[in-house]
């Protein structure tokens, strides 16, 4: 049987035409291969498989030569499922090995995109991946080593410092923030205000003509590149009620000057002006001073107007009432 199975191979039944039969194929082969194997006679064996072998080499070199590519994809841990890729060429199957266990199952690809479900066998970054393919007979053609990688974890955003707001000062809440933060709100009296971005692990927001008194909760909120709340702090203020301080005004020429002028110093905030008892709106002097002005044409009117001018810090604490003269 192991005999005729050879000879079968090739023309006229003889292996000295060497040539096959047109209907040789690499099935016709391996069937003749699976014949042999059970031959109990060494030397009947052995010469089979010489003639065997002729016939392989025969039907390889009758082949065009195999074309194929293949590129391979790095597995991410913990975000893929499968093993990925393109190919072109003769490649027909494809299999997985992981620690040069067992290799996995080989299965069919076509062109130009393969998958191969890896997640119950990738299980760490240090595993050892190995890709064959093989082509339409079962030849292995090429193995690639498969790039196992993993994210680096994303810190979970945290606002980690905020520098007390000083009412009547500050125009700016300021702090620092580290890891997974992309914007920042505000929220008082748990209403909020606008979203705004922050980066570099840097807040500056903007809140002057937001918060008005220092008895309002106020809370910055902060969310992560999904949107999502990742952290959220307390606005605190800082303590303004000192009287260091003092203030200086220039004599104010009745029909000529329009404005109470004159500097400040320390923790002077806010000014009002007092005319014959009579006290006007309170204003913020400019944060960078020294120097203020309060518009006062309207408001004084005659030389023997008494009018005192008052400083205040910023929660409103008095610090000091001087004269204004009027010439």
């Amino acid at each position: 049987m192991a005999a005729n199975a050879v000879s079968a191979l090739f023309q006229d039944d003889k292996s000295s035409t060497n040539t096959l039969k047109p209907t040789t194929a690499q099935k016709t082969i391996d069937f003749a291969q699976n014949m042999i194997n059970v031959v109990q006679t060494p030397a009947v064996k052995a010469g089979l498989q010489l003639d065997l072998d002729k016939a392989q080499n025969l039907l390889n070199a009758s082949k065009p030569p195999v074309n194929f590519d293949i590129t391979v994809a790095p597995f991410k841990l913990g975000k893929d499922n499968y093993v990925t890729g393109q190919f072109s060429g003769d490649i027909a199957k494809i299999s997985l090995t992981v620690n040069n266990n067992a290799e996995g199952s080989k299965i069919n690809v076509t062109a130009p995109d393969f998958k191969y479900y890896a997640n119950n066998v990738i299980h760490n970054q240090t595993d050892i991946v190995i890709l064959k393919a093989y082509d339409g007979n079962g030849k292995l053609l090429v193995t690639k080593t498969v790039t196992v990688t993993k994210d680096t974890p994303v810190l979970k955003g945290s606002i980690s410092s905020l520098t007390p707001f000083q009412l009547g000062k500050d125009s700016y809440i300021t702090g620092t923030f580290t890891g997974d933060i992309v914007k920042v709100e505000l929220q008082i009296n748990e209403v909020p205000l606008q979203r705004i971005n922050v980066t570099d692990g840097t807040i500056k927001y903007y809140a002057k003509p937001n918060i008005k008194t220092t008895t309002d909760p106020v809370v910055l909120v902060a969310f992560n590149a999904a949107g999502e709340a990742v952290s959220s702090k307390e606005v605190t203020f800082a303590s303004t009620g000192t009287t260091n301080g003092d203030v200086t005004v220039n004599p104010f020429l009745l029909g000529k000057d329009g404005y109470v002028k004159g500097q400040f110093t320390g923790d002077v905030a806010k000014i009002s002006l007092t005319v014959k008892q009579a006290k006007g709106s309170t204003i913020s002097v400019p944060t960078i001073g020294p120097d203020f002005q309060y518009y006062a044409k309207t408001l004084i009117k005659n030389r023997t107007d008494e009018v005192t001018l008052t400083a205040y810090n910023a929660l409103g604490g008095e610090i000091k009432t001087v004269s204004v003269p009027v010439l």
